[in-house]
């Protein structure tokens, strides 16, 4: 069965902010685990300064997103 729920483009945004700031959590929690708890996640590499590095870039680069698609002074719950 599928079921259709049409959206508009407000809540789509709402959608992908939401989830872009979920996943720069994520990286940023990746990070802390390199300098907190001594783990070595390998998100993008096996070695380790490349693998910040690459993480580094995709939080900016999500970031970036964010800014693009989200509202001026309005907050998405994560």
């Amino acid at each position: 069965m599928k079921v259709h729920v049409p959206l508009d483009h407000e809540q789509v945004d709402a959608i992908v902010v939401t989830q872009l700031k979920e996943s720069i959590l994520m990286f940023e929690n990746d990070l802390k685990k390199y300098d907190t708890e001594g783990l070595w996640p390998s998100v993008f590499s096996c070695d380790e300064e490349e693998d910040k590095k690459q993480i580094k870039k995709m939080i900016k680069a999500m970031n970036r997103c964010v800014r693009w698609y989200g509202q001026p002074g309005k907050d998405y719950e994560l």
